[in-house]
């Protein structure tokens, strides 16, 4: 962890690949140089992650302000297996298991409104392709849909295909992510106008 933070907190300017203004890969790094002085120069306009991360291939960029784990595992897994790249965060409620000594986001703040503000941002990662019912299914059939769930994901065959397909799976149980978005749902009012004053656009 000391080293990544060293890198983050470097002093040299970074160039960071990323989409839109309104993305993760913007916004993440905005609010990291406004809490911690990193120097993340972000340039906007990459159609995709896919060519960003083709633009930090070529020389264009240095960094990706943030990287989904498929897009890593699936598409670049040279990056990980002949260790092209170093991970600064995980743009995650909790460390990746498959990547346990990089730390999360929230881990990188100095005092505790940035550490919420951080976790405020990673939560819809946290969330990743969830399943969900609608409001009024009854208990028992909720737990038994988490149950099935649950069983599926630590089935050997089912982990055997996806790992065959370069497929991360490392779910959140539903009462995980029932905790999760509680907290994003119970962020104060303060909370929100600082995430909004830390992740705007650079004037």
């Amino acid at each position: 962890d000391s080293i990544r933070r060293a890198l983050i907190k470097a002093g040299h300017e970074v160039v960071v690949a990323a989409t839109g203004a309104t993305g993760h890969s913007a916004i993440v790094p905005w609010a990291l140089n406004r809490m911690l002085d990193t120097k993340f120069k972000v340039v906007t306009g990459y159609k995709s992650s896919a060519a960003a991360a083709l633009a930090m291939e070529q020389g264009e960029a240095t960094a990706l302000g943030t990287v989904s784990w498929p897009v890593l595992a699936q598409g670049k897994p040279e990056w990980l297996a002949k260790k092209q790249v170093t991970l600064l965060y995980v743009n995650d409620i909790s460390r990746h298991p498959r990547q346990p000594d990089v730390p999360t986001l929230g881990e990188l703040a100095q005092n505790e409104d940035d550490r919420k503000v951080l976790r405020l941002l990673a939560s819809p990662a946290a969330l990743g392709r969830s399943y969900v019912a609608a409001p009024g299914v009854p208990v028992e059939r909720t737990a038994a849909l988490r149950n099935a769930f649950s069983a599926l994901v630590k089935d050997p065959v089912f982990l055997a295909d996806a790992e065959k397909r370069r497929i991360d799976i490392s779910p959140l149980s539903g009462e995980e992510l029932t905790d999760v978005v509680k907290e994003a749902a119970s962020a104060s009012p303060a909370i929100v106008e600082r995430t909004k004053r830390l992740i705007r656009r650079p004037d």
